[in-house]
């Protein structure tokens, strides 16, 4: 059997995440325009290495593993928000741990609702609303939170990653 896993931002970014707002929190003058546009995923970094694409290495670069992945958000002025995240298959042999990754040609759409105070992000999606601590910084935006959707790869629960998005022109 080949289960989907669909990475809606890896740690959902609608669900439950936590966040470390110790460092490098941009000053709190960022407004809602600010965040408007395309964000790209450039980093995706584990706190432990995980061998994601079964190749007996393992990197705590999430994008060095699964080269073919990526997230791309969208925020819009009109305090709406569209992430757009490759889909990927794992297929785990449950007796040997061996297996394969793939990104699939599609692409898992899901949005909602977001507004911005300093460096608080509240994003709401589906009726649950989020509140995240995030750095802004010109044209870098970055947070961490929990790893969501591994359970396969038999990740601790204790994982967390840094994800790295910088501002596209599309």
């Amino acid at each position: 059997m080949k289960p989907k896993l669909f990475f809606i931002l890896l740690c959902a970014l609608v669900y439950s995440c936590t966040f470390d707002d110790s460092e490098d929190i941009a000053q709190d003058t960022n407004t809602n325009n600010s965040l408007v546009g395309f964000w790209d995923l450039t980093s995706l970094i584990y706190s432990e290495p995980v061998d994601a694409n079964f190749d007996g290495t393992s990197s705590d670069d999430f994008l060095d593993e699964v080269p073919c992945f990526n997230v791309v958000l969208e925020f819009m002025e009109n305090g709406s928000y569209v992430s757009r995240t490759t889909d990927v298959e794992f297929d785990v042999d449950p007796v040997s741990g061996e297996g394969s990754v793939d990104c699939l040609e599609e692409m898992t759409e899901s949005g909602g609702t977001w507004t911005l105070d300093g460096t608080t992000l509240s994003l709401t999606s589906e009726g649950q609303t989020v509140v995240v601590e995030i750095s802004l910084q010109e044209n870098v935006l970055s947070f961490e939170g929990d790893v969501n959707g591994l359970e396969d790869l038999e990740i601790d629960e204790d994982v967390t990653a840094g994800l790295v998005f910088v501002r596209i022109n599309i």
